[in-house]
């Protein structure tokens, strides 16, 4: 028998939980999904199960990284202090101990685990549109249509001023990539406008008002 055909059941003991089970595969950490998301739930201070919530802030988060021993006492220390919540908590729902390998998934007639994928927010964005850019910028007269300002075609490529093209009506709202949709921003503006994490989405109102706070330079002089 060669090497490779042999399949060891390796005995794990569950990073989350604690609990002991068995699967061919030896890097194996966890004993559900669910188990890891609970874990992990846990190395962000909080606990579903007890309700204990006790996420620090910013300032606080930063100073005890900055003190070496964060990872090692103040983080550890609350992961196992409440694993039993989580065993308790995983207790209640029918956990699948079994191997989750391909070979044992197909003696049980189940499709191979495949890793969870987050599904696109979106119609997917083609690049199509930016071949359209010298006559967006040729009918706009390289304008801003948000704020109003001049773009700054020689800046750098990542320059808040550099122009860009925006759909003025969003793709996720049906917009289409063709020329009418299309328009003349700076790159800062366009930015602003389809939103981020840290400040979401801006309209244009108060897009032009920061933006003529911000780029001073190319305001017209009277």
């Amino acid at each position: 028998m060669s090497r490779n055909s042999v399949r060891v059941l390796h005995e794990i003991t569950c990073r989350g939980c604690g609990i002991t089970f068995r699967d061919h595969n030896r890097n194996r950490a966890y004993c559900s999904d669910f188990c890891r998301l609970l874990y992990m739930e846990s190395r962000m201070f909080r606990c579903s199960y007890c309700d204990t919530d006790e996420t620090l802030d910013l300032a606080a988060s930063f100073q005890l990284q900055a003190s070496g021993n964060y990872e090692n006492s103040t983080r550890r220390a609350f992961v196992v202090r409440h694993q039993p919540c989580r065993r308790e908590l995983l207790d209640r729902h029918e956990r699948d101990l079994g191997c989750r390998c391909k070979s044992c998934q197909a003696e049980a007639g189940l499709p191979p685990t495949r890793p969870f994928k987050v599904p696109p927010k979106g119609p997917r964005r083609s690049i199509g549109y930016r071949r359209h850019a010298p006559e967006v910028y040729a009918r706009d007269g390289l304008l801003c249509q948000i704020c109003g300002l001049p773009t700054e075609p020689d800046a750098h490529p990542s320059g808040d001023t550099y122009p860009s093209l925006d759909h003025d009506v969003p793709l996720h709202e049906g917009g289409m990539d063709d020329i009418e949709n299309l328009r003349t921003t700076h790159r800062w503006c366009n930015i602003k406008r389809n939103g981020s994490p840290l400040w979401g989405s801006m309209d244009d109102e108060a897009i032009r008002r920061l933006a003529r706070e911000r780029f001073v330079h190319l305001l017209p002089v009277d």
